[in-house]
């Protein structure tokens, strides 16, 4: 009550915390003026990339970052519509800018990243972003699971095995703890097969 959203840092926390919670209720604080319209164009892209107009959501998150350019989430974002039209080395740049300059405060980006160096076949960048998100969230079931993937696939059976071992850890700890966790047949099938 009387919270008000007033700097990039809070609005880029607001939205992870709405990431993670969609159906979350609750008392959800006020945006200032420049806030809510960030957030306003943010969601607008959101909107654009779930329909698959990535070049529309690609503007709309440009015109957000030139409004804001530290706006983590909008950046974000930017990579991930670039990466579903092919254009990895700009998404690897947009990303590369947010570890560069703003920090990340989670895995997210790293995870990301190692989506697009999976994607363009670069196992070795793969292994070692997967490793920078480990370091920031140690118990991230996906990032255990694709980077005991990425380990098998550089044919390192043992280190792969104790990535596996480390993603059954974390999914025993989620269900025991009775954490949501997005229920994926084929990734916790991976999961307990490799373990």
């Amino acid at each position: 009550p009387g919270s008000k959203i007033t700097t990039l840092p809070q609005l880029d926390l607001l939205i992870d915390w709405l990431y993670q919670n969609p159906d979350a209720p609750g008392y959800i604080p006020t945006l200032s003026f420049e806030m809510k319209h960030l957030y306003t164009l943010w969601a607008r892209g959101q909107e654009l990339e779930h329909q698959g107009q990535f070049l529309a959501a690609i503007e709309v998150y440009k015109r957000a970052i030139q409004i804001a350019p530290a706006f983590i989430n909008a950046r974000f974002s930017w990579a991930r519509s670039l990466q579903a039209l092919g254009k990895y080395p700009e998404a690897l740049s947009q990303l590369q800018v947010i570890t560069t300059f703003y920090s990340p405060h989670d895995s997210s980006i790293y995870l990301q990243i190692a989506s697009i160096q999976r994607e363009v076949g670069d196992g070795s960048a793969e292994i070692i972003s997967y490793e920078k998100a480990l370091s920031i969230e140690p118990d991230n079931l996906y990032a255990w699971l694709n980077l005991g993937l990425a380990l098998r696939l550089a044919k390192d059976l043992d280190a792969s095995s104790r990535a596996f071992g480390q993603a059954l850890r974390c999914l025993d700890s989620l269900i025991r703890d009775g954490q949501p966790h997005q229920y994926d047949p084929e990734e916790d099938k991976v999961c307990f097969e490799a373990a």
